[in-house]
C-alpha cells in the first residue's frame, strides 16, 4: 500500500492511496484526510489517468474556458467535472453517491502524485510499497 497526503499551507488537503482493490487489481483511493466523514472515491488505473489528464487540462485552460466533463465506466466508474472558473475552480469527482472536491491549490501536487502512483500501478509491483506501520506514519507533501 502506498499513501501520500498532499497538504497546502492554507488548509486544503488530499490523501491519495494505491492499494489492492480486493479483486487482484490496483486501485487509487482519494479522500480528504481533514474530514472525519470524508468522501472517498476509488479509481482504477484508467480513471486515474483520466483524472491526471483532466487536472492538466484544467491547469492549462484560459480563465473563461469551459472544460467538458470526463466519465469512466466499469466497477470504479466516475464523473470528473470542473466547478467554477478555471483560476479559482475545484475539480469535482463523483462516484456512486460520493463526491470529492479537489481545490485548485492541490492540482500540481495531485498531478505529480498521480503520475507516480500510476507508474507503480502499471508496473504492478506490490513490493514497491513498504508495509504501513501506523496511520500517522505516511508521507506528507507540503505545497
Amino acid at each position: 500500500m502506498r499513501i501520500r497526503d498532499i497538504v497546502h499551507v492554507s488548509g486544503p488537503a488530499l490523501r491519495i492511496g494505491l492499494n489492492d482493490s480486493g479483486e487482484g487489481h490496483l486501485a487509487l483511493q482519494l479522500s480528504d484526510p481533514a474530514k472525519v466523514q470524508a468522501s472517498t472515491v476509488q479509481l482504477d488505473l484508467y480513471g486515474g489517468e483520466l483524472l491526471a489528464g483532466f487536472v492538466l487540462t484544467a491547469r492549462l485552460a484560459s480563465p473563461d474556458e469551459d472544460i467538458a466533463e470526463e466519465r469512466s465506466g466499469g466497477p470504479f466508474g466516475c464523473r470528473i467535472s470542473l466547478r467554477g472558473k478555471t483560476r479559482r475552480a475545484s475539480i469535482d469527482i463523483r462516484q456512486a453517491g460520493q463526491s470529492l472536491i479537489v481545490s485548485n491549490l492541490l492540482w500540481d501536487r495531485l498531478y505529480a502524485e498521480l503520475l507516480i502512483a500510476l507508474a507503480h500501478g502499471r508496473h504492478g509491483n506490490h513490493g514497491a510499497f513498504p508495509p504501513r506501520r501506523d496511520s500517522r506514519a505516511h508521507s506528507r507533501l507540503l505545497h
